[in-house]
């Protein structure tokens, strides 16, 4: 389905009379023209356009109203275009969450992005006999990951937030998964950026890594 709203501000509305819906495989970068252009009876200066390529999944929605404060959603089932409802405002604070989050609130789905890909990350931790029985390996560190692409690279991750005990432990393959919003196509390394890069030589500070296998 797809849910449309407007900005804030003003008591503007406006009235969709057809929708399309693609399946996106490749989109360009975005162009601008400048000079005089006339468009549904409005001049303009500058045209905006991005070309891209994709299988069409729906076509011809019914018209449909969005209004200010009130984001519209259309559902679309097997028959098409069968419903529109009022879905309440967004609940999240923004301002509070600018710069940071808890736990908890990065646990949400906001809903910016849909997943394309989601790939499994598996990183066996090298036995280390300096840990002296130890199990834990960089359990006082955080370490975030980020898969590099030809085309791209993915978001952030960190991984400790989805392994159990929250942290690396010598000996085991630890698993964790790294979700990207496009195809970035074939994938070229790993970055890998821990919290605390300081030098100091305590044991569980220190991730160290036997192998790293990916798999879609």
């Amino acid at each position: 389905g797809a849910t449309f709203a407007l900005e804030n501000g003003g008591g503007d509305e406006w009235q969709m009379g057809g929708l399309n819906i693609y399946r996106l495989k490749e989109v360009s970068k975005r162009e601008v023209t400048w000079g005089e252009f006339v468009v549904g009876g409005i001049r303009c200066h500058r045209y905006y356009d991005r070309s891209f390529k994709g299988d069409l999944v729906f076509s011809g929605a019914r018209s449909m109203l969005v209004q200010q404060g009130a984001p519209a959603e259309l559902e679309i089932g097997d028959g098409g275009a069968n419903s529109s409802t009022i879905l309440p405002d967004p609940t999240v604070a923004w301002e509070d969450v600018k710069y940071s989050m808890s736990y908890e609130e990065s646990l949400q789905n906001i809903g910016f992005t849909e997943t394309r890909n989601t790939y499994q990350v598996e990183v066996t931790v090298a036995g280390n006999s300096a840990l002296a029985g130890a199990e834990d390996a960089g359990s006082k560190n955080q370490f975030y990951f980020q898969l590099i692409f030809q085309n791209g690279a993915s978001g952030y991750v960190l991984a400790n937030q989805q392994l159990s005990g929250d942290g690396f432990r010598a000996g085991y393959t630890e698993t964790f998964t790294i979700k990207t919003n496009q195809d970035y196509g074939e994938l070229v390394s790993v970055r890998i950026i821990p919290e605390d890069i300081s030098s100091k030589s305590d044991q569980f500070d220190k991730l160290n890594i036997d192998s790293i296998e990916i798999s879609p």
